[in-house]
């Protein structure tokens, strides 16, 4: 997590060194005693020209000045609720913390709940959803690391649930935790009628008049298996292919797994290593152990000690979880898809 603080009176200057040597912040400031210390910089610029440098290196910014001042210097940089840094904003006396910006995906609202308390200050918190108390899907994607597939959609679920309108909920994991009274659960996404729903699965979902929510937990596991030689974009390509052919949303990939003979199979990691997928490696003696649970190669067992790779591979990798494709062939590519068993958690 990226901090970075920052004052340009001397009293909001003498705040912002305080707080960012007690909490490990970047500090930037127009005044400072002790310059000698790293953490610590002096404004050399006009704000807005230091605010546009760090708006997308840092997670959090903390401002200790005007509000005004805040607005007027971050507003041509705001882009997206999702990509946005969290924005906080304290006044130079150290009494309220305003959560500005990205409260719930960035975590402005958390934040400013959290440095009000290390400051003995009252946090600001202005979003509908926690004054009313009720529900926010942006906070559960956040905390339960699923992506927000059509953003757009959120802000038409937010004020149903702040106005307690029924809201359908299919969820393919697990849910732990009480759920408010005005979601009713069903059991398939094509039982999502109401005017307002939220999908959380890791099928794609098709987009209809209502007004539908679709988070994609981060949750399959992806088991590859391949003849010598395949490049990654004949991987990719197989990959594409499966879970089109099995409308499965590829932002719910979690990790790839596959057996310990193919760790340097070069067209398999730079496959992984662009995508930004982890790569899991079986050992041989774990497959074996079960292989006969999965269709296999007699040729393949004769070539590496275990008749089947990718089923395996993903079963294991996914701790026994759900499968959801079979082994698919793809040109010397095989592929299968298990769902890890990960549940969803109200907070």
């Amino acid at each position: 997590m990226k901090v970075a603080v920052y004052g340009l009176t001397k009293g909001g200057s003498a705040l912002a060194v305080k707080l960012g040597t007690k909490l490990n912040w970047q500090v930037y400031v127009k005044y400072a005693a002790d310059q000698s210390a790293t953490h610590i910089h002096l404004i050399d610029r006009p704000i807005k020209t230091l605010i546009a440098e760090h708006f997308k290196q840092y997670d959090f910014l903390v401002f200790i000045m005007a509000t005004g001042i805040v607005v007027r210097t971050i507003a041509p940089l705001i882009q997206s609720k999702t990509t946005d840094p969290a924005v906080i904003v304290i006044d130079e006396k150290g009494k309220h913390v305003i959560s500005l910006l990205s409260g719930h995906i960035g975590g402005a609202n958390q934040f400013a709940v959290t440095i009000a308390e290390q400051i003995g200050a009252t946090p600001v918190i202005t979003t509908a959803t926690d004054l009313n108390q009720t529900l926010a899907f942006d906070v559960i994607a956040v905390k339960n690391g699923y992506s927000i597939a059509n953003i757009k959609s959120l802000m038409h679920i937010s004020q149903a649930m702040i106005n307690r309108d029924p809201v359908g909920l299919y969820c393919s994991q697990p849910i732990q935790g009480e759920l408010p009274d005005n979601l009713v659960l069903v059991d398939e996404p094509t039982k999502m009628t109401l005017p307002y729903n939220v999908a959380v699965t890791e099928q794609c979902v098709e987009q209809t008049a209502n007004h539908t929510l679709h988070l994609v937990p981060n949750s399959l596991v992806v088991g590859i298996g391949c003849r010598k030689g395949k490049t990654k974009a004949q991987i990719e390509a197989a990959l594409t292919a499966v879970f089109a052919e099995h409308q499965l949303d590829k932002r719910a990939i979690h990790h790839i797994a596959t057996v310990d003979v193919k760790k340097d199979e070069v067209g398999l990691i730079e496959f992984c290593q662009a995508a930004g997928y982890r790569l899991d490696i079986i050992d041989r003696p774990r497959i074996a152990a079960i292989e006969d649970q999965f269709g296999g190669s007699s040729f393949v067992k004769q070539t590496i000690g275990v008749g089947a790779v990718a089923e395996p591979c993903a079963y294991l990798s996914s701790e026994a979880g759900e499968k959801l494709v079979g082994k698919q062939r793809c040109g010397g590519i095989s592929i299968a898809v298990y769902r890890m068993v990960k549940a969803m958690k109200i907070y």
